[in-house]
């Protein structure tokens, strides 16, 4: 009682400093009520207010959202929010935020008020608020530079970024689309990846209509080691006018042909657009699909046919990482035609075609080897799932807020209670249960009802991925993903404990929080104490199940009905010995679908 007494006084103080304008030193008060008591949303919202006095607005946005998953509910965190983003020109992201301010207190002035100066602001920019697309952003764009209005494209950049497009994006839609100008202006101002971008032949042309190289151009001489013919044309130029020494020997090497390996990165930095249009063990690899957890996943096609390849991020300076790539593939290796043979026979579970794996290939790439990292990394093959994961499922809003959308997340669930079932039954732990783990055969649909009866009628088809996880029953645990994660999973891992089929049900049901409230089950607080306890503070593990403990009793799941509350509550009960198995879980869920259909 009396810390948090402590934490009132300091943030009092905070208070009376603030309003002296001794800023510096009110911040300072705040963090000492933070580290005090940190379940007090006003103290993070202090925090914020701070922060954006300082111009510190990243880390302002951060304790907003701690705020905000304290106290959901409040309109004030998101509007004040909203404010912040608006003052970065992250028009879009300020928008929805007023969205939410204004669904918790309806018709509130202030807030439609400050909601239509920024539709204001964009209509500025030539942009229609209601019909915000990355293609009238990026004509808009376009326009600008053309106009030679760069403070205007810089907020037009910004706002593709909220809409999801990256620069790397921008930049190779606008090199297939030959826009020189823009594309020049970005190639000088931002950072881009160019091994992300298929096609480099419009990038050159650009450049040697210009006949200026642009900041950054050894990254882009080196992507064009895919393309030798472009890349001479390129090292032209350079050769004859880089004033940088390191750039005209860059230009010179591929001249002459010698850029294999040269300056490939190191594993800490390793891009994986680099094993893009290579031949990976008799697979042509097509597109990078993104970063999941610990592995890199490629698109990679065979005989015409495409399918998923999955590649461990080897990294001799992450030393948990590393010991969970070696071991995974270690131990899959053994397990290869069981776990294949598994996943045939599971409708439910992503297709494990083959695993590719060297524990002494390993090794020399952690000493040191990376050219044996892109030519023949250890590697995972498995079936492609072309519809995407739960997690950007998640991210659409038409669909979270459809009324359809707990009938949705049901059936998903459903699915996956039914595909640990099946490993369960053979003796396996996955692990790795979370939204990214959960795939679509195809795209799901766009509206509530669509999705719902694509995926009753089984048009589209939910399965679990990522088999690479599992473990025996009993087994020692040596990973897991903290969000996700119960603190009895913690515990074996730092003593060497026993896999279980209750870390996996506990994994399902954080999955389910996570659809219902968009939120991590286990807050950033508790996460960092599982991160402390890997380090070495054994003590952290009894303070993370002692808070999870307290959290549990006024945990509550918002937009979830009462029946799935009950379910998903039981699921991730602090107690293993209390939760369901996965047959009943799968039984539960099963019922409840057939009674949405009555």
């Amino acid at each position: 009682m009396g810390g948090i007494m402590d934490a009132k006084d300091h943030y009092r103080r905070a208070i009376s400093l603030e309003k002296r304008g001794r800023i510096s030193e009110a911040l300072r008060e705040c963090d000492l009520s933070i580290s005090l008591d940190p379940w007090e949303p006003r103290y993070h919202a202090k925090r914020a207010q701070l922060l954006k006095k300082l111009k510190r607005f990243e880390e302002a946005l951060g304790e907003y959202d701690k705020a905000i998953r304290l106290d959901p509910i409040n309109s004030r965190y998101h509007a004040s929010k909203a404010s912040i983003l608006r003052s970065m020109k992250r028009y879009l992201d300020a928008l929805r935020e007023y969205d939410k301010a204004l669904s918790l207190e309806y018709g509130n002035p202030r807030y439609i008020e400050s909601r239509e100066k920024i539709r204001e602001e964009l209509r500025s920019l030539g942009l229609n608020p209601s019909r915000l697309t990355s293609i009238s952003t990026t004509n808009a764009l376009i326009a600008s530079l053309k106009e030679r209005k760069v403070r205007k494209a810089k907020v037009l950049v910004g706002i593709l970024e909220s809409l999801g497009v990256s620069v790397t994006s921008l930049a190779c839609e606008l090199s297939s689309k030959g826009e020189c100008r823009a594309l020049l202006w970005i190639m000088e101002n931002y950072q881009v990846n160019y091994q992300r971008c298929q096609d480099l032949r419009g990038f050159v042309d650009c450049i040697m209509s210009s006949r200026v190289l642009p900041r950054g151009v050894d990254d882009l001489l080196l992507a064009l080691a895919r393309d030798r013919e472009y890349g001479k044309r390129l090292a032209g130029l350079a050769l004859a006018t880089a004033k940088d020494r390191g750039t005209r020997e860059l230009a010179e090497r591929l001249l002459t042909g010698n850029i294999e390996g040269v300056r490939l990165p190191p594993l800490d930095s390793w891009d994986p657009n680099l094993w893009l249009n290579r031949e990976i063990y008799g697979y042509h690899a097509v597109k990078f699909l993104g970063k999941g957890g610990t592995s890199y996943v490629l698109l990679v096609e065979r005989e015409g046919v495409k399918y998923a390849m999955k590649i461990p991020a080897l990294s001799p300076s992450n030393k948990g990482e590393t010991k969970v790539s070696q071991s995974t593939f270690s131990e899959l290796a053994s397990e290869s035609s069981k776990l294949q043979e598994i996943s045939r026979n599971a409708d439910d579970l992503v297709k494990l075609y083959g695993i590719f794996s060297d524990l002494t290939t390993i090794r020399q790439i952690l000493s040191g080897k990376v050219d044996l990292y892109l030519r023949t990394p250890p590697a995972l093959i498995m079936e492609y799932m072309a519809g995407g994961d739960a997690e950007s499922l998640l991210s659409r809003e038409a669909l979270f807020y459809s009324q359809r959308w707990e009938k949705i997340v049901t059936l998903i669930l459903h699915r996956v209670a039914r595909a640990l079932n099946s490993i369960h039954s053979e003796g396996l732990v996955h692990l790795d249960v979370k939204t990214r783990n959960v795939f679509f055969t195809s795209d799901p649909g766009e509206s509530g009802e669509e999705v719902l009866r694509n995926l009753k009628e089984q048009k589209v088809k939910v399965k679990l991925g990522d088999l690479g996880a599992s473990r025996k029953l009993g087994t020692p645990v040596d990973q897991y993903t903290p969000e996700y994660c119960p603190p009895d999973q913690v515990k074996a891992l730092l003593r060497r404990g026993g896999a279980t089929k209750e870390m996996d049900v506990f994994a399902l049901g954080a999955t389910g929080y996570k659809m219902f409230t968009r939120r991590s089950l286990i807050p950033p607080e508790i996460v960092e104490m599982y991160e402390k306890a890997i380090e070495g503070d054994g003590e952290m593990i009894v303070k993370a199940e002692r808070s999870y403990r307290e959290m549990y009793l006024s945990l509550r799941i918002e937009n979830a009905g009462p029946e799935m509350e009950r379910l998903l509550k039981l699921m991730v009960h602090p107690d293993p010995g209390v939760r369901p198995s996965a047959t009943q879980v799968a039984i539960t869920l099963f019922k409840m679908s057939k009674a949405f259909s009555q």
